[in-house]
């Protein structure tokens, strides 16, 4: 902020490049890093030496993403729409997104409290789904489709978002696209969806996505392997409504 923009050196440049790296790891002020990263945009507008970068964006959109801020979906998705502003208007100074980008964007909504987080969520997956064909950078995998199961799962006592979370599941497994299968994690958060819903038949129902887990790793499904969190979870969902007995019988299991 000292130097009017257009006057800093190579060196200068990367200090404060590194500066807006270190700021959004630390994720204690998202808004400062974002800042910094303001006064890197108006340097490369006012010098045709310099160049931004997609991780510059990336850490500070992570930054919102795990700042626990109420406002960290609609922070990281303005971030990212100016990122693809500033390309569409200079492609070689400034980044196009990646998978990476896309999946801090998505992972800033899945984690917030905002009620339509899932179709935000659900919006960034379909626009990487339509880019995929032209540019393999942004082509969703496994941990994609597990964000927006994360985003129903989070929405506690929401009727229908765990069914929701469980349909994503299945077309996960429908989709037979080269690596790109349902793995623990998937099935782990449908899981805590079901947990979450307070639905009378929640606890049932994860339970027996428990039972289809086990069922298909022992059929050979090494990807999907039930842990400590799988079991924990439905002896959780059984235990928050008072089904002692349901919740004793997992633990045995």
């Amino acid at each position: 902020y000292a130097v009017e923009p257009g006057s800093m050196n190579s060196q200068t440049f990367g200090i404060a490049r590194n500066l807006v790296i270190q700021l959004g790891r630390e994720k204690r002020n998202p808004a400062l890093a974002e800042r910094m990263l303001e006064r890197l945009e108006a340097e490369v507008d006012a010098n045709d030496e310099h160049r931004l970068s997609a991780s510059l964006y990336g850490v500070c959109i992570d930054a919102w993403g795990k700042s626990g801020d109420a406002r960290a979906g609609e922070k990281a998705e303005a971030l990212f729409e100016k990122m693809q502003a500033r390309n569409d208007l200079d492609p070689e100074r400034s980044p196009a997104a990646n998978d990476v980008i896309y999946h801090n964007v998505m992972h800033a909504w899945a984690t917030s409290t905002n009620t339509h987080a899932p179709e935000k969520v659900k919006i960034l997956l379909n626009q990487m789904n339509e880019k995929s064909n032209a540019d393999p950078a942004v082509r969703p995998t496994e941990s994609t489709y597990n964000l927006l199961i994360m985003a129903y799962a989070n929405r506690i006592g929401e009727y229908g978002a765990a069914k929701a979370a469980e349909d994503v599941l299945y077309r996960l497994s429908e989709l037979h696209t080269e690596g790109i299968r349902p793995d623990t994690r998937s099935f782990n958060l449908v899981l805590k969806a079901w947990a979450n819903s307070m639905e009378d038949m929640g606890p049932d129902r994860a339970l027996e996505i428990l039972r289809l887990m086990i069922k298909l790793h022992q059929g050979g499904h090494d990807n999907v392997v039930p842990n400590e969190v799988s079991f924990s979870t439905v002896i959780h969902a059984f235990a928050i409504q008072g089904k002692v007995e349901e919740a004793e019988k997992v633990l045995h299991m």
